[in-house]
């Protein structure tokens, strides 16, 4: 990944006169006391069901422009960061939110550890990885709590994104140094780079964070000494994230993967969990292990389901069939009563995430079916199989709409519409569009869901972008016009092999940015 002088000449045109350092300690530490007063007072008056609560102050704004910046130094260098108020809005839509799809991080060790690193506005130099982290996370909750217009320049996040990357010292990394926080950074930038629609360094950054998986044998459970129940569950989900993560931004971009099954001697989550550290818990009911080991355990089927498609290892034995009936039971049996954290377990309305996970078992039938879809040659029995499947989709993704806890799972809800266009415009373009009324006004919902999305999310843009021409030919068909002879190599997403710039310079962004095209992300 590049690195050159841009935040640090972007810090120094921040700077502004600060308060000495103890008017600041006693300033952090009064706002820190009143935000835990505050948030004790309000743990069971606030109703729990609303994930979004905490970020409402970002919504429709720049949180990083809405006051002055606050500085603090890493060595010499100043660098930009949330005020106090700020700070705690950021840990709090992270971690009710945000990390809910990619859970791994210990939220009681990383608050300690903030209050330790923040004492100061001077931050030791061993803490670097931790506060890239920071930076990180900041970029992610802003990408993914944005509603202000997609802007044509740098996306939503990139400042903080940037901040990272320079704190984060590659040339170090190469000889060894580093930990399990390390990696936690590189796999939420990582996310990060999806978020934003850039798979060339999103491809990169998971395949490095796997590689460092292998250094600090995370893979290898064995080798694990000195360390407690409580921290190797944290590196158990770490490397499952991870995991989860390599084998979904590889397969999007058409490329390989790092971490392979015969690499991993890894227990799961919910394994490890059952044998060291539930015979010694007494109150579980709140414990948001209990659905971080049942959503890997999900997340994770998917991902070796995925994998053993590509891979063809499903053709020599049973193995989809085992993890197709594994998949069948935890939706079936567990999701009904999967309590997700920060959530009202009594509400009537279906938690979004839950919706979402119902969701990815159409979204991985039809992205494993997309070069029969694009080909246009199916018979009427799978027409009408992918017709339910699409309309199934944008049914679900309408009562999205009128759903104010949904802003963070835009990007999936993305994907989703992305695979059921896909489905549409090939059975409109298929027959004509007066035998499929149903799907006609499935394909105007789905179109019109995008161009709404598409105000905030550049993927949605993008995707939008990538249909255009199969679009304009529906719509005219519709209205009665002929279809071209040549529509099917409109189609988008017909190569199995996106056509991706992997170069640096896609680390880079300008006013003559323009998202690659092809990648549908998993």
């Amino acid at each position: 990944m590049s690195r050159d002088s841009e935040a640090d000449r972007r810090a120094s045109d921040a700077s502004v006169r600060g308060m000495s350092m103890e008017a600041r300690m006693a300033r952090i530490e009064a706002m820190m006391e009143a935000l835990l007063r505050d948030r004790d007072d309000t743990a069971f008056s606030m109703p729990p069901l609303d994930p979004i609560n905490p970020v409402l102050a970002f919504m429709g704004q720049q949180p990083t422009q809405s006051s002055p910046p606050h500085l603090i130094h890493l060595g010499n260098r100043p660098l930009p960061f949330p005020s106090p108020a700020e700070y705690e809005h950021y840990l709090s839509s992270f971690f009710t939110d945000v990390h809910l799809s990619h859970p791994c991080i210990d939220e009681a060790a990383f608050r300690s550890r903030s209050e330790q690193m923040l004492a100061s506005t001077v931050i030791p130099p061993a803490e670097g990885h931790f506060l890239a982290l920071n930076y990180i996370i900041f970029a992610c909750c802003d990408v993914l709590l944005n509603v202000t217009p997609a802007d044509a320049g740098k996306p939503i996040g990139w400042r903080w994104a940037e901040i990272a990357d320079h704190v984060l010292d590659k040339k170090s990394l190469l000889g060894g140094s580093g930990d399990v926080t390390l990696i936690q950074c590189l796999l939420f930038q990582a996310l990060y780079y999806t978020l934003v629609d850039m798979p060339g360094p999103a491809y990169n950054t998971i395949g490095f964070a796997s590689r460092l998986v292998f250094q600090h044998s995370l893979h290898q459970q064995s080798t694990w000494t000195d360390i407690d129940a409580l921290q190797a569950y944290e590196r158990v989900c770490v490397f499952w994230n991870v995991f989860v993560t390599d084998r979904f931004i590889s397969l999007a971009c058409a490329r390989p993967y790092t971490i392979h099954e015969t690499d991993i001697q890894v227990e799961l989550p919910v394994e490890l969990f059952n044998r060291a550290i539930l015979p010694t818990q007494l109150h579980l009911e709140d414990d948001p292990r209990l659905y971080m080991n049942q959503y890997l355990q999900y997340i994770i089927l998917w991902a070796r389901y995925t994998g053993n498609t590509v891979d063809g290892r499903s053709i020599d034995n049973n193995a989809q069939h085992v993890i197709d009936a594994q998949i069948s039971r935890f939706l079936d049996h567990d999701l009904p009563g999967l309590r997700i954290p920060y959530t009202q377990p009594d509400s009537r309305a279906e938690s979004p995430l839950k919706i979402l996970l119902v969701q990815k078992k159409t979204d991985f039938v039809l992205w494993g079916f997309r070069s029969i879809i694009t080909s246009l040659q199916y018979d009427d029995n799978h027409a009408a199989h992918f017709s339910q499947l699409a309309v199934s989709t944008i049914n679900r993704m309408a009562a999205f709409n009128q759903d104010g806890r949904r802003f963070s799972l835009r990007h999936p809800i993305i994907s989703s519409l992305c695979g059921a266009l896909l489905v549409l415009c090939s059975l409109l373009v298929r027959e004509p569009v007066h035998n499929r009324p149903v799907d006609v006004e499935a394909f105007q919902n789905t179109v019109a869901m995008l161009k709404d999305l598409s105000y905030s999310q550049p993927y949605a843009k993008r995707v939008l972008g990538d249909f255009l021409a199969v679009i304009r030919i529906v719509e005219g068909a519709v209205d009665g016009k002929d279809m071209p002879k040549d529509v099917a190599e409109l189609f988008p997403y017909k190569s199995p092999s996106p056509l991706i710039n992997f170069g640096e310079e896609t680390r880079s962004l300008d006013r003559n940015y323009a998202p690659r095209c092809g990648v549908v992300w998993l």
